[in-house]
Formats: structure tokens, C-alpha cells, sequence
């Protein structure tokens, strides 16, 4: 829903199989009844996928910076580290904080 790396992946009992972040969900929940966001069925409890969390985290990145001359690579699992006290060009993103 929010179209960033999916965090804390989970999925909704429906069928779809879509991935989602539990954030999204949950923010999704808070203010509708809880659907599907793809089929608007009634759906359970969300499911977390632990082995893709882990998966995901374990990817390799380059900086949102990059393309400003931050030539930081490394985890995703790192990323939240360096953008918010190595990155020489953390000014630049904006409420990275949402997106982790």
C-alpha cells in the first residue's frame, strides 16, 4: 500500500497472497473494517512471514542518496543505521523513520 520495501511482511487471510507492510495493515485496520486492500474481502488476523522478513533484510542496497554522491552499500537490515547517523546526505531524505 505504501509502494516502499516491504516491512514486516505479512499477509491477509483472504487468498490474495499479496504482501504487505504490518504498518500499512494496521493503519488500514485502525481506520476501516479489516479487508483485503486488493479484494475487499472480510479477512482474519494477518499473517507475519518471518522467512521472507528475514530474506528481504538480508538485501543488498546502495543509499536512497546514492545518485548525490553517498556511496554507502550494504543490508537492508543496516540502511536505518546509516541514513540517520552515517549518511552524508541524510538531509536530503525525508521521514526515512516511515518507510523502516
Amino acid at each position: 500500500m505504501c509502494l516502499q520495501i516491504c516491512d514486516e511482511p505479512v499477509i491477509t487471510g483472504c487468498g490474495c497472497e499479496n504482501l504487505y507492510c504490518k504498518k500499512c495493515l494496521e493503519f488500514r485496520y485502525n481506520n476501516q473494517k479489516h479487508t483485503c486492500p486488493q479484494c475487499n474481502k472480510e479477512t482474519g488476523d494477518p499473517t507475519f512471514l518471518k522467512f521472507i522478513s528475514s530474506t528481504i533484510k538480508e538485501k543488498k542496497m546502495k543509499c536512497a542518496n546514492y545518485c548525490v554522491q553517498c556511496t554507502w552499500e550494504g543490508k537492508l537490515s543496516e540502511y536505518l543505521n546509516h541514513i540517520q547517523y552515517q549518511c552524508p546526505k541524510k538531509q536530503s531524505i525525508v521521514q526515512i523513520k516511515d518507510v523502516l
